[in-house]
């Protein structure tokens, strides 16, 4: 049955109020995950000193260069807080409910750029809107991981209307997706291979086109073969990868030797984890991605689209061992492959099967949706670091604004990151989405200036996709270092005394999450003689049943 405009419009309207109910934040308060904290002090800086500190150079932009972070996602909240009037905590939300509606819509415009079947281009953006890790990553987050996903599909429709119609607009609409993804998060530069995906078909297509016609009798020997070496090369890619960890920039065993049902690092648990990971992050559709493909293998005849596709998918698997960039920036590619093999199938049935397939399908899909509700709140009760900031720490962070001066020392990293974003005081260690050795913050903290601020370009050889920047600094402080200087050490040692002139470090926050007299680095409670002294001969100036505060003088 074919969907009228006015269906066709009203389904898109459901669809986005959809995506907004999934969004709104029924039991949290504040934003969420670290990475948002992170974020939310550069968009802070930027409104208060007007401009980005942390751009160096060009390449800042990008996080490209030392000390920098990729500036899309700061400009636009410290941008969206000017203009409206709102707070930058509020942006956030406002950020991941505009990104939240635009990725589905874009997956509207690939299915009509494949085919003029409607229900096949709603049925691309309800699988999309239903993928717990994008739902995820677009709630009230400033994390910059799921505004990338949203706007893969916008670049898959560009690469396949470069393809169709050879069009120089589309072309530079197209780059400046690559960029404008490139921008808002690392990730963003897997861009890249979708664009080189697009340029390598135009000339390839033209080619298998003509081979196609020369060795037609052959066909079906060619599509076994072909499907056979597929299957072939994606197990192979991944029993390389496992047999020389690190291959491709990041050990497969350390990304998937861990998982949530399966622990060991031989290749079947690998495989299990793996697939695991990438269900919980697409949704319990995820098993027809591995369908469709088989038959977009199959198809007959491919057009250039579909071979964009298929190699896109190929350029893809070398990458497999980057557990979570790779499943998060596929959801799209995946999507297309699930709704594939859902209205591949349907014509095959007779009618009485089609009914009991439509049945079978409306439950799965209802059943997508249960498994997106209760997953999209997996990792915050999981992961400390994607929750969202307690009340009684906004609170806190609310009385160090306004009665504090200086730098805050922590006691816990994850705890200084969400008071430097709610009070917009510097604090130690640094937090958020970086090294915690050097970071954008040491350049908005005033911790040291960036005119001074020399770099070395990195080896070419020591390069790979879990490297942050090309530059790095070479004339700046290990700031992890000097913190753990001083809880190592005691009050009345000299070192100790210097470090906080340096850091003019006057207050400490101890969250009660940590043992007394210890302090957590890196995921690991440690002992600090500064602690336990400041426990005795300091006074708190603010005390909660979640920490207190200390005056150091």
């Amino acid at each position: 049955m074919r969907l009228n405009k006015p269906t066709f419009y009203a389904l898109v309207l459901s669809l986005v109020l959809f995506n907004l109910i999934l969004r709104y934040p029924l039991d949290i308060s504040h934003e969420m995950g670290s990475d948002t904290s992170f974020i939310h002090s550069l968009a802070a800086s930027l409104v208060r000193e007007g401009e980005a500190l942390w751009v160096l150079h060009p390449l800042s932009y990008f996080g490209l260069y030392a000390l920098s972070y990729p500036s899309a996602i700061p400009f636009l909240s410290a941008g969206t807080h000017l203009v409206a009037d709102v707070p930058i905590e509020g942006t956030f939300l406002i950020i991941g409910f505009l990104f939240g509606v635009i990725g589905p819509l874009g997956m509207i415009l690939v299915g009509r750029s494949l085919t003029r079947d409607n229900r096949f281009a709603l049925f691309l953006a309800l699988v999309m809107s239903l993928a717990p890790f994008y739902i995820k990553d677009t709630m009230w987050i400033g994390a910059s991981r799921g505004f990338v996903v949203a706007l893969v599909p916008f670049l898959l429709f560009l690469c396949i209307r470069v393809i169709q119609t050879r069009s120089t607009k589309a072309l530079f609409l197209l780059v400046t997706v690559v960029v404008m993804t490139s921008t808002i998060h690392r990730m963003g530069v897997l861009s890249l291979f979708v664009l080189i995906a697009t340029i390598f078909v135009l000339p390839f297509h033209k080619v298998t086109q003509n081979l196609r016609f020369m060795l037609l009798r052959y066909d079906n020997g060619f599509r076994v073969t072909s499907l056979a070496l597929s299957i072939a090369g994606f197990l192979g890619m991944f029993f390389l990868q496992f047999q020389f960890p690190g291959i491709a920039g990041a050990d497969v065993r350390a990304q998937y030797g861990s998982g949530t049902f399966f622990e060991g690092d031989s290749f079947g648990v690998l495989v299990l984890n793996m697939s695991v990971s990438f269900l919980g992050k697409v949704g319990i559709l995820f098993p027809l991605a591995a369908a469709g493909l088989v038959m977009y293998i199959w198809k007959r005849p491919k057009e250039a689209p579909d071979k964009f596709l298929l190699l896109a998918v190929l350029i893809f698997l070398p990458l497999l061992s980057m557990r979570d960039y790779i499943t998060e920036f596929v959801i799209p590619f995946l999507a297309v492959l699930i709704v594939f093999a859902i209205f591949r199938s349907m014509p095959s049935l007779r009618k009485r099967q089609r009914a009991v397939a439509a049945a079978t399908a409306i439950a799965i899909v209802i059943g997508a949706g249960a498994f997106a509700w209760i997953m999209k709140g997996y990792w915050a009760d999981r992961y400390a670091t994607d929750a969202a900031i307690p009340d009684e720490t906004y609170t806190a962070s609310v009385y160090v604004r306004y009665h504090t001066q200086g730098t805050i020392l922590t006691n816990y990293g994850l705890t200084g990151g969400r008071i430097t974003a709610i009070s917009e005081r510097p604090t130690l260690p640094l937090g958020g989405a970086s090294l915690h050795w050097f970071s954008s913050q040491q350049l908005i903290f005033n911790y040291i200036d960036g005119r001074n601020v020399q770099v070395v370009a990195r080896d070419l050889f020591t390069l790979n996709f879990n490297t942050d920047d090309l530059f790095a600094p070479v004339n700046v402080r290990n700031a992890q270092t000097d913190w753990e200087t001083v809880l190592y050490g005691h009050l009345a040692d000299v070192s100790v005394s210097r470090l906080r002139d340096r850091y003019d470090s006057r207050y400490i926050f101890l969250d009660n999450e940590v043992t007394p007299a210890r302090f957590i680095s890196y995921g690991l409670e440690r002992d600090s003689p500064f602690i336990r002294e400041v426990l005795v001969e300091r006074y708190a100036i603010f005390s909660y049943y979640g920490g207190a505060i200390y005056f150091l003088g």
